[in-house]
């Protein structure tokens, strides 16, 4: 898959990601249920390995 955003695009998109990825931190800290923990901190991963991509390609440009 090819997406092409422009630097606006990509920062508002990285906030996004960012704030998501905070929010779902905080969500792992309070889960009891371990079952939905486990899912949330493989969300969490896939966040933040998005993130990165997404910071990789700023200072690329």
């Amino acid at each position: 898959m090819i997406l092409e955003l422009n630097p606006e695009e990509a920062e508002n998109l990285l906030r996004l990601v960012e704030a998501a990825l905070a929010d779902t931190r905080v969500e792992v800290r309070r889960t009891d249920n371990p079952e939905w923990k486990d899912e949330l901190s493989r969300h969490e991963k896939d966040l933040a390995a998005l993130r990165d991509r997404l910071q990789l390609l700023r200072k690329a440009a």
